[in-house]
């Protein structure tokens, strides 16, 4: 009986001795140390570090010196434009951690230089352009008769009347040249509308305002952007104007719910 009392106290203290031990050796630490370059040895600054056990990340300073929270067994990960990435295991925190510089192989590249700019000119000119080029993205060209004159002010204009009287009765009274004139404008319309469809749409405005179904329709009409705007403005200057337009918005549908409020009186 004795002797199974006593096994039963050693189990005990065992298992709290190893449990105390665990926990110890699980408890967070603070790392304070360098990054260098492994050739130079100079300071590595602001290098990313992530722990990836503990999803945090850390940066290095100006200096390369770092302070960062991990325990035993933690992934770190350490990163830096220019030099090959290092992971280290958390067992025996060192003062220095050393990146190995990546080294980029570029192909060889032959520069050759002009006698003159007449020269250059010469040979550029005789460069023929590809009638086949195609950019992903952009729809198929279809190749069209262009008027030689698009500008109705210059065709209508006296001068143009004084000094070219011929063309002048053809540009503005050939109803050829009316349906070449306005062929062209409408081919040149389709391709804008693409471009403006690409920067303005339902989805786009739908994902900065979260708006859907009439609401979503309603504020588009509010914006009431011109196709000039949309064709001419950036991507960047477009979403800058929606969000403008959206506090707009929230700001009058706000004073129409209360104005439409019954008055608690």
């Amino acid at each position: 009986m004795q002797t199974r009392y006593c096994f039963f106290c050693f189990v005990i203290i065992f298992r709290f001795l190893l449990s105390t031990g665990m926990s110890r050796s699980c408890e967070p630490k603070i790392w304070k140390g360098i990054v260098v370059d492994s050739v130079t040895d100079s300071p590595l600054s602001f290098v990313h570090i992530l722990n990836e056990s503990t999803r945090r990340g850390y940066i290095s300073d100006s200096s390369g010196k770092f302070s960062i929270e991990c325990s035993s067994g933690d992934t770190l990960v350490f990163i830096s434009l220019g030099y090959l990435g290092k992971v280290i295991i958390v067992d025996i925190l060192e003062q220095e951690v050393q990146l190995v510089p990546r080294i980029y192989s570029i192909d060889e590249v032959s520069i050759q230089t002009y006698r003159s700019y007449e020269q250059f000119r010469h040979d550029f000119l005789k460069v023929q352009p590809e009638k086949d080029l195609e950019i992903k993205g952009l729809p198929r060209g279809k190749p069209i008769d262009v008027p030689v004159l698009l500008d109705t002010n210059q065709i209508q204009s006296p001068a143009f009347l004084l000094f070219h009287p011929l063309s002048f009765l053809y540009y503005n009274f050939s109803k050829e040249e009316k349906s070449k004139r306005k062929a062209f404008y409408l081919e040149r319309r389709k391709g804008e509308e693409i471009v403006v469809q690409g920067k303005f749409n339902r989805e786009i405005i739908h994902q900065i305002t979260g708006l859907e179904g009439d609401d979503l329709t309603n504020f588009i009409g509010f914006c009431n952007f011109s196709h000039e705007f949309l064709y001419e403005s950036t991507e960047l200057e477009i979403v800058n104007k929606i969000y403008e337009k959206f506090d707009a918005y929230k700001l009058i549908l706000k004073k129409h719910e209360e104005s439409e409020a019954p008055d608690s009186d």
